[in-house]
């Protein structure tokens, strides 16, 4: 009796839980990366209370920093370009009788969501959790072992696929797509060494766009530690960014960073400055670059 009555309560709460996610006005995050955003604010302060508390070491915790700012600064970037300050005007301007529809979907989708729950838990349980339910060893488990098959299969496919495009791109050194399909192959696949030499490429091919440079400078930063510092060539690549696009962010964010290593705290403070007066006023990047500039600014 006990195990039911707390059943009906995992259940009920899990209901409740659902009807708030879908109930959930238009002020939460309304694309992936603005949710990212939020996510990325919430692992700085983390992280500050993890320093207060002395559970990260100083170079570990502005290694840490850097990455999450990096990431936010992508994030942020992605937001902006979604959904321009013009969107967001004209979202907030909601038509009544969208509204009535959106809610009235909203019921029906719960209530359908509490039909499949009400059926498919009980159904689930009986069917695989019941007690006196027959073991089932991995080798009599063949779906399973198809499907590991099948996966391990299309894995061997795509390195095969992705080996015959360097050996094409050998023959024909001047593909440019070619050699970005590559380097985005290995980055999926966290091979960054060759996902630089790749886009290496194709910045010879293509040295003044900015898209190839900045993935290029990804790929680079990626095949280091972040507690090691920036790897060989790093610092000379965002200033090549910085020389075909003076207020691109990545290059202004790096810079900064650059300069504020290697203790020129001007240079890194109009870096930054820079930076954030190129930011959105609500962007969660602003107040940490602000407090950079201002400890800088107090040395």
């Amino acid at each position: 009796m006990l195990f039911w009555i707390l059943a009906v309560v995992l259940l009920a709460l899990v209901l409740v839980m659902l009807a708030l996610g879908v109930f959930r006005q238009s002020s939460a995050p309304a694309s992936a990366a603005a949710a990212a955003l939020l996510i990325y604010k919430d692992q700085l302060a983390e992280l500050a209370r993890e320093r207060s508390a002395g559970r990260l070491q100083e170079d570990t915790y502005l290694a840490a920093k850097l990455e999450v700012e990096r990431r936010m600064l992508s994030a942020d970037t992605a937001a902006t370009t979604a959904n321009p300050p013009a969107n967001q005007a004209a979202n907030r301007a909601a038509d009544p009788a969208a509204v009535t529809a959106s809610y009235r979907q909203r019921l029906m989708l719960i209530a359908l969501l509490t039909v499949i729950l009400l059926l498919g838990a009980p159904l689930s349980y009986w069917q695989l959790g019941r007690p006196g339910q027959a073991d089932q060893p991995y080798s009599g488990r063949a779906a399973e072992r198809a499907q590991a098959a099948e996966a391990l299969a299309q894995q061997q496919q795509i390195e095969n696929m992705v080996a015959g495009l360097a050996a094409r791109l050998k023959a024909a050194p001047d593909d440019l797509q070619g050699w970005l399909r590559l380097a985005r192959s290995y980055m999926v696949m966290e091979r960054f060494p060759a996902a630089v030499k790749a886009f290496q490429q194709a910045a010879r091919l293509a040295p003044e766009r900015t898209d190839i440079l900045v993935a290029w400078s990804e790929a680079l930063l990626a095949t280091t530690p972040l507690e090691a510092g920036f790897p060989a060539g790093f610092a000379d690549l965002i200033g090549r960014i910085e020389a075909l696009d003076a207020d691109h962010p990545r290059a202004l964010f790096f810079l900064g960073e650059i300069a504020a290593r290697a203790g020129r705290g001007t240079a890194a403070r109009e870096y930054w400055q820079r930076l954030l007066a190129k930011l959105p006023k609500d962007s969660p990047l602003g107040a940490p670059l602000a407090a950079r500039i201002e400890a800088l600014a107090n040395k």
